[in-house]
């Protein structure tokens, strides 16, 4: 899961860079704000604050990365990587460090401003790996600036947050959002100051949901946890958090983006195996699924799904998952996300 926790700190406008080969959308105060070291000179740029994209990069360039449920999935040099919702591209940044230059990465993702961050993150990725001192042999990944979907239509209707990017997709919900926040937020401001990277329920580790990823920033937790231990302020903190996420989600613009289905992703690129499916998109999972036609399932060796638990969805999609030939699931949810329907579906054959 890698969205929620950082999405919460986008009260700020942003501004400044483009690139010519993406056309504008008309969320024109969101665009990529500045370019941030990350640690060992890699620059990376970036749509939202500084301790946002810190959050994204730990919670999807790590081992312990949410997308990898543990040790559930793997992946080494050679593997074909296909990352659906791939943001700002940090999960396809990583992906290409494991498959290594003899590998592939498809990176998706409909918003044109985080495609556009994603394809220059991609060229400071590479030179960064050529030039660290441990000379890492990353593949390029290839961004494509598009909605995954389930049908032949060239274009849909993406619904985005100029405040909270990770929350956009073609599949709004903002009452469930809302509810999400609240049970997120709840766990978070009642924590110890200290307990921000406790294990999940299942013992895997690492930064909370990407559909969170708009976390408070320490002002704003601080300030939180300060009115929630006095009894008599408590009101004033559950009434902070209403307006700031609904702030956020009043902030929402349609974007008309093209489309694309996954298995015309595998015939425009010749692909012949995806060793690792990951789907990141916001309730729009079954969707992009869907687009993935019968011949082409076999190919598919792992997936890994971030799932809205909505109307049983995490059964649902383990009988898919299973009926298509995976001989394994799991799932599993966070112990920071216990209130929340966000949970993380694997698969493998």
């Amino acid at each position: 899961m890698a969205a929620f926790s950082s999405k919460f700190n986008h009260a700020c406008k942003f501004e400044g860079w483009r690139h010519q080969s993406i056309k504008p959308s008309p969320l024109r105060h969101c665009t990529v704000r500045a370019v941030t070291d990350v640690g060992s000179g890699l620059r990376l740029k970036h749509l939202g604050g500084q301790e946002e994209l810190q959050l994204l990069f730990s919670e999807c360039y790590s081992e312990s990365c949410c997308y990898l449920g543990g040790d559930f999935i793997s992946l080494r040099p050679g593997n074909t990587v296909v990352d659906v919702g791939a943001n700002i591209g940090l999960f396809s940044l990583f992906a290409s460090k494991k498959v290594e230059s003899t590998g592939c990465v498809i990176g998706v993702e409909p918003f044109p401003e985080a495609a556009q961050a994603a394809r220059e993150n991609v060229e400071s990725h590479l030179m960064w790996c050529s030039e660290n001192e441990q000379n890492f042999k990353a593949c390029k990944p290839l961004i494509i600036n598009a909605a995954a979907g389930d049908s032949s239509l060239p274009s849909v209707e993406l619904t985005a947050y100029s405040r909270a990017v990770g929350w956009s997709t073609l599949v709004p919900d903002d009452e469930e959002v809302l509810q999400n926040m609240r049970s997120y937020l709840e766990g978070l401001l009642s924590q110890p100051q200290d307990s921000g990277n406790s294990s999940s329920s299942t013992g895997t580790q690492g930064p909370a949901s990407s559909s969170l990823q708009s976390m408070p920033d320490s002002v704003m937790i601080k300030l939180g946890r300060t009115l929630r231990g006095t009894a008599l302020l408590r009101p004033i903190s559950r009434l902070l958090e209403e307006v700031v996420v609904r702030t956020m989600l009043a902030s929402k613009r349609l974007v008309n983006v093209p489309q694309v289905t996954l298995s015309g992703v595998i015939q425009e690129h010749g692909l012949e195996r995806i060793d690792l499916l990951k789907v990141d998109v916001e309730r729009a999972e079954l969707q992009v699924l869907g687009g993935i036609m019968d011949q082409d399932w076999p190919r598919i060796r792992q997936v890994s799904l971030e799932v809205h638990n909505v109307d049983k969805r995490v059964e649902h999609l383990c009988k898919v998952l299973r009926s298509r030939g995976f001989s394994s699931t799991m799932a599993q949810q966070d112990a920071r996300m216990a209130g929340t329907n966000l949970w993380m579906v694997y698969a493998k054959r």
